[in-house]
């Protein structure tokens, strides 16, 4: 089974990274935000959280990019088997 989503929004925060905004189709449910680097295809999962007005949510992206970009930046601890 394959989910109907879209992109609603991207927020460009510096020349490296901007957030984009995902929703499944119809535009109903949480949205989902993944941090994404120009320079690069890899994503970061930051959060999901129901739409409640462009300011709010706008609020919500300054409050978390720092941590997500920092988490993008850390190196995975490797895992041994």
């Amino acid at each position: 089974m394959e989910k109907d989503t879209s992109v609603v929004a991207r927020y460009h925060y510096d020349e490296r990274f901007y957030v984009e905004v995902i929703c499944q189709v119809p535009h109903i449910g949480a949205r989902d935000y993944w941090l994404c680097n120009r320079n690069s295809e890899n994503k970061l999962f930051m959060f999901s959280k129901e739409y409640e007005g462009l300011k709010r949510e706008e609020r919500l992206i300054a409050r978390n990019i720092c941590n997500a970009i920092e988490r993008y930046e850390r190196p995975a601890a490797s895992c041994t088997l």
